[in-house]
């Protein structure tokens, strides 16, 4: 026995100070009486003492002894050692997304919580969670209410984590102590396992979930599809089609055991917010169980400036592109205006380039300022100069020259450009850079001709509207170039010149505001549902939505597992616990000053 309050233990002074008590006080009371026949009948009595009586008065004594020897011992709050009674768990906790099956995770917690209230005092637990890295929850921690706080806080994530990292932290912690219990709670199966305890979670439960959802024109109409699954059964599955949160079909699809299903629906053609595809069977996952598409096609929409003497060939084909709104001067009247998505200079040089948008330079006559470049002269060649494609592997090389048949260009006469700037050249005659790409001092997406179009064979070629829509797709790429996601996925979304400012909404309703410092922004999906992004371009806010749907890798509900287990020869040891006494003597104090209470409550009425 040890005492955490050793102290009250001087309490037990109080056992002779009644013993003194009790000696020196008088054993007799004096009383009035009416008459000296009465005193002397009485001492007949007095002369035989009730043995009674003197039990009594013993006993009392004796009670408070006892109280103040227990009240003492429970001051000093006594702990009892029980012998190999506890043990070192180590909990690894499977938060993975198929947890959220059938509330796996609210039963692997259960579970948890009945091995800590059975377990001895002095129990230590370790608890770590597999998520994309292993959390530490506690560290051989022996306080059984706060590791009963600690594992109320977990909670299953979105994501398909692996266990690796986890089982390799175990193997490290079972190498140091060979006593150490090990438990995993979650919902894998293992067909053999050693030294280390699995409790499953899983009760062969029953899945179907959609997969994806596209969508495309076709005439005057539309078709939504895409494919759905069911685990464990066949079934028949029940679906229907939302748009704008209107419901306009229904249809039922035959689906076999683990192989995919194409469903599709076709309704009239209308411009859309929001689709949305729910299956409305019941199972034991209804996260997984809709899809939704947003329609943020209709918020990349451009304003172009084309500053020109002779536009007709860019002005012909930009016209024809339905998302461009262009606006065509002559050259005399520009005045640094702003506001534009892209800015064109055909034959001209602005004294300095504009900051808020895209650039596009043909023929460039003069210096500009942050060009990154300088004009050295004129060139002509009689007899034409054909122009070779560089072959670069780089991304911006891929997508200006994608999908090109690379047919031969011919130019009659071009400027010789100087580069400053680490551009990616496209097109070269001999050493002259022709066309080039990149990233102008300003930082905004530049493409530049060395020539005019009217000196080249270029708008007669079949690449030229092929070209063309490729610089558009660089200079103005689509905000967000995807409209579906998965829990896990990390979107990515073009930083355009004349943003300002990225801000992502999560489902939980947390903000982030990303970096724009690079050309693109990133950011992972760690949630299910529906991510609000605002964009400030060109002072105007913009606000696109995306579905982050729930893990493919996470939908079926039994996975099966050959083996696991940690390496070395397990130590079935257990160590020393505590039992904390001095609720018990409390009790046992409470019952003798009863005890105590009732003693002197009949020697007051013997007395009477």
């Amino acid at each position: 026995m040890s005492f955490i309050n050793p102290l009250g233990l001087l309490g037990l002074i109080g056992v002779l100070v009644l013993i003194l008590i009790y000696i020196i006080k008088s054993k007799y009371k004096e009383y009035k009486i009416s008459s000296t026949y009465i005193w002397e009948l009485s001492e007949k009595f007095l002369q035989k003492k009730s043995p009674i009586s003197k039990l009594s008065s013993l006993l009392s004594l004796i009670l408070q002894i006892l109280i103040v020897i227990t009240l003492s011992f429970a001051l000093s709050h006594p702990i009892i050692a029980i012998p190999n009674s506890a043990k070192n768990f180590l909990f690894v906790v499977d938060t993975s997304a198929s947890m959220h099956i059938n509330n796996r995770i609210e039963i692997a917690k259960e579970k948890m919580r009945e091995i800590v209230n059975e377990s001895k005092n002095d129990s230590k637990f370790t608890i770590i969670l597999s998520e994309e890295e292993t959390v530490t929850l506690t560290d051989k921690l022996s306080d059984k209410n706060k590791v009963l706080q600690a594992i109320d806080t977990i909670c299953a994530s979105y994501l398909s984590n692996s266990l690796d990292s986890s089982i390799n932290y175990a193997q490290d912690m079972f190498n140091q102590d060979k006593t150490l219990n090990v438990i995993l709670f979650t919902d894998s199966r293992y067909a053999y396992t050693n030294n280390i305890e699995v409790i499953n979670v899983e009760n062969n439960e029953s899945n179907i979930s959609i997969n994806n959802l596209k969508f495309k024109q076709i005439d005057d109409s539309i078709n939504f599809y895409g494919t759905i699954i069911s685990y464990n059964s066949d079934e028949t599955v029940n679906l229907q089609l939302f748009i704008d949160d209107t419901l306009k079909a229904e249809s039922s699809v035959e689906v076999l055991k683990n192989k995919d299903a194409n469903y599709s629906f076709t309704i009239d053609y209308q411009d859309f917010e929001k689709a949305q595809v729910k299956i409305t069977n019941e199972d034991a996952l209804v996260l997984d169980n809709e899809y939704i598409i947003y329609g943020n096609h209709s918020l990349d929409s451009y304003n172009v400036l084309l500053v020109s003497e002779n536009p007709f060939y860019i002005k012909t084909l930009l016209t024809s592109i339905s998302n461009v709104t262009l606006n065509s001067i002559d050259c005399k009247s520009y005045t640094n205006q702003t506001g534009y998505d892209l800015y064109i200079f055909d034959g001209y040089s602005p004294k300095s380039l504009p900051e808020d948008g895209a650039i596009w330079l043909f023929n460039t006559p003069k210096n500009i300022s942050n060009a990154g470049f300088t004009v050295q002269g004129d060139i002509k060649i009689d007899n034409g100069a054909k122009l070779s494609y560089t072959k670069n592997n780089n991304e911006i090389y891929n997508a200006i020259t994608l999908g090109l048949s690379n047919s031969s260009i011919s130019v009659s006469k071009f400027k010789q450009y100087s580069l400053i700037t680490s551009y990616t050249t496209i097109l070269y005659y001999e050493n002259y850079p022709m066309v080039f790409a990149g990233f102008n001092d300003n930082g905004n997406r530049q493409v530049v001709f060395s020539f005019d179009l009217h000196d080249s064979n270029l708008p007669l070629l079949l690449d030229y509207i092929l070209l063309f829509n490729n610089m558009m797709n660089f200079s103005l790429p689509a905000f967000c170039e995807q409209d579906s996601f998965m829990c896990g996925d990390e979107i990515k979304l073009n930083v355009l010149s004349n943003l300002t400012e990225i801000r992502v909404n999560t489902p939980s309703n947390k903000s982030t505001y990303l970096s724009l410092e690079e050309s693109i922004a990133t950011y992972k999906l760690n949630e299910l549902g529906t991510y609000t992004i605002q964009a400030n371009i060109n002072n105007q806010r913009k606000t696109y939505q995306v579905f982050s749907s729930f893990n493919i890798g996470e939908q079926n509900p039994i996975v099966e597992i050959d083996s696991l287990e940690l390496i070395g020869e397990k130590e079935d040891v257990s160590y020393d616990s505590s039992y904390d006494i001095q609720w018990i003597l409390f009790i046992v104090l409470i019952v003798l000053c009863l005890l105590e209470w009732g003693v002197y409550v009949y020697e007051q009425r013997k007395v009477r």
